[in-house]
């Protein structure tokens, strides 16, 4: 194995459209004691796919190398970025806990924990159509299909790197399996849901895995600056740079159940027949 680094990075993961961004807001103003956050200056906003980040970290650009070499290199840039670090770095990550080159794409020895977001797949559905602007239909066969990615289009380069997902239950298997497994870290699961119901509880959990030390003041503030409605309005006001170009916009909505409102039972069903352990064990079924 390659020089071991430092234990700093700390992930924040899930299925896209499953509560990332959120997450990340309601971190970066608890880690600023609870205050205002700017939404285009999260932390977090370390991507793991970053395409100008493996180009610092690996000493050679991605875009000389091919895909199964910057699969290869990325645990070793994921260690470089830790090294540089002084202080717990908190990084994005949609892809999913695979293997690449013979060991885990986030290695052990750089990573302090993680904490993994899971959400309601039809609501993810839901979430993902807008996103993209696809049809529900392509977006429920997206999330039933096995190793699938999650990238830009192809033929021109792009800011992130591709990004492994495999299918739902494919990619919170991944996640939710690993921690007991050789090379593995401890990984928090929380459901989108739970954040909706207690995220003052879920962020005092989180604050003393990462050793900050808060008050319930600022656990209390730090709910209040990331509600739903203050990061929306904040996006109406100045833009987020995290939005897609063809997407009208970035939080849109939020709602928990939202799914039965325009899913086709025939959706329903499909997704149902592609996840049903899964959903079962979060109380999706």
């Amino acid at each position: 194995m390659a020089d071991r680094a430092p234990a700093r990075l700390y992930w924040i993961a899930s299925y896209p459209k499953s509560g990332n961004t959120w997450m990340r807001a309601a971190l970066t103003s608890l880690r600023r004691g609870g205050g205002a956050i700017n939404i285009n200056r999260l932390d977090g906003e370390q991507i793991a796919s970053s395409r100008a980040q493996f180009d610092r970290h690996a000493g050679v650009e991605a875009s000389d190398l091919t895909d199964a070499e910057i699969q290869r290199a990325r645990p070793a840039v994921f260690r470089s970025l830790a090294r540089s670090q002084r202080e717990p770095l908190l990084c994005k990550a949609h892809e999913a806990y695979v293997r690449v080159g013979g060991e885990p794409l986030f290695p052990s020895d750089a990573t302090l924990g993680a904490v993994y977001i899971v959400r309601d797949p039809r609501d993810v559905a839901v979430s993902l159509a807008h996103h993209r602007q696809w049809s529900l239909a392509r977006a429920v066969d997206f999330l039933c299909q096995p190793d699938v990615d999650f990238s830009a289009s192809r033929g021109r380069l792009n800011r992130q790197l591709r990004q492994p997902l495999g299918s739902w239950s494919q990619h919170v298997s991944s996640w939710v399996s690993q921690e007991g497994a050789a090379g593995a870290f401890s990984v928090r699961v929380v459901r989108y849901e739970a954040m909706h119901e207690d995220l003052q509880s879920i962020l005092a959990g989180l604050a003393s895995t990462l050793g900050w030390g808060v008050d319930d003041a600022q656990l209390a503030s730090a709910v209040a600056s990331s509600r739903f409605e203050r990061l929306r309005g904040q996006e109406a006001a100045g833009g987020f740079f995290e939005r897609p170009v063809a997407m009208p916009a970035f939080f849109r909505k939020g709602r928990i159940g939202g799914w039965r409102e325009v899913l086709s039972s025939a959706q329903v069903e499909q997704i149902r027949g592609c996840h049903a352990e899964w959903m079962a064990s979060f109380g999706y079924d």
